[in-house]
């Protein structure tokens, strides 16, 4: 089968795009044809496969399904490209419109100079703080805030919360230092979040300027 396709990155989150607006496939090659196209070495080589696709409740939509297979929920770089894509494309009136996601319906906004595309904003709302809406085991109400967080011989601090996925944020000294490779496996699989979470590690360098490095689930 020949499939066209688009890779776009952002911020070097590179992902292969299918424009479901000019061609639409079976549902069930989606999982495993993202598992194939993301290997680097049978592939092309990605973060996962986006589709972009019309959508009954918003402009367009998008899914995202990640380099395992599994299908994500939400994907601030991978909204800001297919924001580019549909804008450029004529996919969408005007620079502000509505992405449906598997989480969400979001706001993105295009920003056009000279003839090129130079900056897109997505409003990916708030972030929902509650142990039951990241989701993360233990008492529902109560917000994941600089919490004692036990992995292998280590004790951390996270932060939890949602915002179109899971996250466990952990706060360092040193960007350079922090164990990702070493750890942020083992959080990922973590029993305490029985969806899974990404992982990101996060160095404060002043008030408007952060180093972070993430370990993504899938």
């Amino acid at each position: 089968m020949k499939m066209p396709f688009i890779k776009m990155h952002g911020l070097g989150n590179n992902y292969v795009y299918l424009d479901l607006f000019k061609q639409d496939y079976d549902e069930p090659i989606y999982t495993q044809l993202a598992i194939d196209i993301s290997n680097v070495n049978t592939g092309i080589g990605s973060d996962g496969l986006i589709l972009i696709c019309p959508s009954k409740v918003a402009d367009v939509g998008m899914r995202i399904f990640n380099k395992d297979g599994t299908e994500g929920q939400n994907c601030g770089n991978g909204l800001r490209c297919v924001a580019k894509y549909v804008y450029e494309n004529n996919l969408v009136t005007g620079n502000v419109f509505q992405i449906e996601t598997k989480a969400a319906i979001v706001t993105a906004e295009v920003f056009e100079g000279n003839g090129n595309i130079h900056e897109v904003t997505v409003d990916m709302g708030p972030p929902l703080l509650k142990r039951s809406q990241v989701p993360m085991n233990g008492s529902d109400d109560a917000n994941v805030i600089d919490e004692p967080f036990q992995v292998a011989d280590q004790v951390l601090r996270v932060t939890a919360l949602f915002l179109g996925n899971p996250h466990a944020v952990f706060f360092v000294d040193s960007i350079e230092d922090a164990p990702l490779y070493e750890l942020g496996s083992r959080i990922t699989e973590d029993a305490r979040f029985p969806d899974r979470v990404n992982v990101e590690f996060v160095e404060g360098v002043s008030e408007t300027v952060i180093n972070f490095r993430v370990w993504g689930r899938g």
